[in-house]
């Protein structure tokens, strides 16, 4: 769209000046003819009017550009205010990622470090764990070193009979149990 608008600039500025060479001829033209005034004279008197006529357009000129100027400037600051609005805006979020950011590292360093206590403190009762361990090992073997020999081993806890030939084959009762059933009995175990 500033392409078509340059040219028609041009093409108005072209007109104009070819208008302003046609009246400073015409009244160069009108002088020498009725006036009588003679031609180096008309000429002379065309060619001042020509440069004021130029003078004219060119100071009109100036003073259109002004205000174009003066509403372009005013446009500039507008979009400068609006571009520092939207810069002051963008820190303030940036500000409050960095927040967000640095009190989430806070928090995780903070959680790392519960975690390390705690497994510090689990190796530390793992340790207590297997000292007392070891010692209830050293005092078993101490009293079965000093203990005398039993006479009787201990009674298994299952000594199958031996069968004789008198005697009808055991007999097996089978007991059915009925389990709960699955559901929310079943799963009660796993969940929190």
């Amino acid at each position: 769209m500033g392409g078509v608008a340059r040219n028609m600039i041009r093409i108005s500025t072209i007109f104009i000046a070819i208008c302003m060479v046609l009246v400073a001829a015409s009244l160069g033209l009108v002088l020498y003819s009725l006036a009588g005034i003679s031609g180096s004279e008309s000429a002379i008197v065309a060619l001042a009017a020509l440069t004021f006529l130029i003078l004219y357009n060119a100071v009109s000129m100036r003073l259109r550009d002004r205000t174009d100027v003066g509403s372009q400037i005013s446009d500039l600051s507008r979009g400068t205010a609006d571009l520092a609005r939207q810069v002051a805006e963008f820190g303030r979020r940036l500000a409050a990622v960095e927040g967000r950011l640095v009190s989430a590292n806070s928090a995780g360093s903070d959680r790392i470090q519960g975690v390390i206590g705690e497994i510090s403190e689990l190796g530390g009762l793992v340790k207590q764990l297997a000292t007392s361990v070891a010692g209830h090992e050293d005092q078993i073997a101490a009293l079965q070193a000093a203990a005398p020999p039993a006479s009787d081993p201990a009674p298994a806890a299952y000594q199958p009979e031996v069968e004789t030939a008198n005697e009808p084959p055991p007999v097996q009762i089978t007991r059915w149990v009925s389990l709960p059933p699955k559901g929310r009995a079943g799963r009660r175990c796993c969940r929190r």
